[in-house]
């Protein structure tokens, strides 16, 4: 029997602890996967995780290509959901637009040291997007715009320069004349009902495609298998079954290289929503792969010339070390019959070039959240199955309609860490409440595990 009794004005919240859960180990694979780097510097390997660091992979003065690592949005919205508020002993969630604008920002900071100047903070655009867990190529436009209230027209004008230039972009992305190339590890050793797709080299897959809306629209998609093997187990070595393929999307729908390699039988590993999930499971328990991780990686970005950039784009983005590791350890010869293939594409397999490398950072108020609310949790009872804590004022128990959407930003970055969040980060527990109380009322509230 669980007794508690009321201290002043305090009530105890009651949370079922469900379980024991590996889950919530910290298993940050893939964030802020850049070169670990942080300045303009050699860039010979790939050491996975870097401290708050963006790699610019090119840059204009109306453009910036930045390599987008796995794990991370590029912005926040209704789709994504947010994560500015750390979970788990993880840092905050900082989309891509944020990190890029700080990087630019801390590199020409320290570039105008020399010369005494101080440089502004210059805002950009995102020109395309990638899914959550692929990586690669990610294209911004300078959003540059005077804030000066005693300078109304110039504001103006460039609003509108900027405009033109970030649509000059978006325009040049969908034309006919860029080419957009995808590298993918897919589920399979590339053959089909019986056909080697290898032999096909280049060919087409137009279907249509659903987007967020419902409504189907015409996609097409080249692609060209480059390598696979079958499974096999010799020596004590297992090889899974895993095929390299190159992507060329003409149009930019919805998942549409996800869906054209799933209508194809040879989903992306790591694709939870058109892949297969028990040998997405294998290759996370077995193999390590992380778990927002999609092995879809935009190798180069080749686009035509515009009045924005008039010489034209044409960037490619290196492998990034776990997609590059995957295929070592467990298909080391699919990589070396890829290799020369993805070099002829230009492609770059291991980076030996040099990139700018700039930091961003997190907002001090996401910062707090971490540091203090997560600790704002006075324990005041627990056992084998439960737990009670004091459940202080203002603070949720668990977030729902009733408290906001996701995508609403004063709940994204001003609420308070629920109830639930806290005692389970307290705990490393997975738990769930009893019972509710009101958002504004300080009283106890309890949680029971088993």
């Amino acid at each position: 029997m669980i007794e508690f009794k009321m201290i002043g004005r305090t009530c105890v919240l009651l949370v079922l602890l469900l379980r024991e859960s590996s889950s919530f180990h910290t298993a940050n694979n893939g964030r802020n996967r850049c070169f670990n780097l942080k300045s303009k510097a050699s860039s010979s390997s790939l050491d996975g995780t870097s401290n708050r660091t963006v790699t610019i992979l090119e840059r204009g003065p109306n453009h910036i290509v930045a390599l987008k690592p796995p794990s991370v949005v590029c912005h926040h919205s209704g789709w994504t959901g947010s994560r500015s508020k750390a979970k788990r002993g993880e840092e905050p969630e900082i989309p891509m637009l944020q990190r890029v604008r700080d990087a630019i920002h801390d590199i020409d900071s320290r570039n105008a040291r020399q010369d005494d100047e101080e440089k502004i903070i210059r805002r950009v655009n995102l020109v395309h997007r990638l899914d959550r867990g692929a990586s690669g190529a990610l294209l911004f436009a300078f959003a540059d715009c005077d804030d000066d209230d005693d300078d109304d027209d110039d504001e103006k004008e460039d609003a509108t320069s900027t405009k033109g230039t970030t649509a000059n972009l978006i325009e040049a992305m969908a034309s006919d004349k860029s080419t957009k190339t995808y590298v993918a590890l897919v589920r399979g050793e590339g053959i089909l009902r019986g056909e080697d797709l290898k032999e096909r080299g280049w060919f087409e897959v137009t279907r249509p495609i659903k987007d967020e809306s419902g409504e189907e629209k015409d996609a097409t998609t080249m692609f060209k298998f480059v390598a696979g093997q079958p499974e096999t187990d010799e020596d004590g070595i297992h090889r899974p079954r895993i095929s390299l393929v190159l992507a060329r999307p003409k149009q930019g729908r919805w998942h549409q290289i996800r869906k054209h390699l799933r209508s194809l039988s040879h989903p992306i590993l790591g694709d939870t929503t058109h892949g297969a999930s028990t040998v997405n499971r294998e290759w996370k328990e077995k193999r390590n792969l992380p778990g927002e991780r999609i092995c879809l990686h935009m190798a180069r970005m080749q686009l035509p010339p515009t009045d924005a950039v008039p010489q034209g784009i044409d960037v490619a983005a290196p492998l990034l070390d776990d997609m590059l590791n995957m295929l070592k350890v467990y298909a080391p010869d699919v990589l070396e019959e890829a290799r020369p293939i993805l070099i002829n594409e230009g492609i770059i397999v291991e980076a030996t070039q040099e990139y700018e490398i700039g930091e961003y950072t997190i907002p001090e108020e996401l910062l707090r959240s971490k540091n203090d609310e997560g600790e704002d949790v006075e324990i005041l009872a627990q056992g084998k199955y439960y737990v009670v804590a004091n459940k202080p004022p203002s603070v949720v128990v668990h977030h729902s309609s009733w408290t906001g959407k996701k995508s609403d930003p004063n709940r994204r970055w001003k609420e308070a860490t629920p109830m639930l969040q806290r005692v389970r980060d307290r705990t490393g527990k997975k738990v769930n409440p009893v019972h509710r109380l009101d958002r504004g009322k300080r009283m106890i509230n309890i949680c029971k595990r088993w």
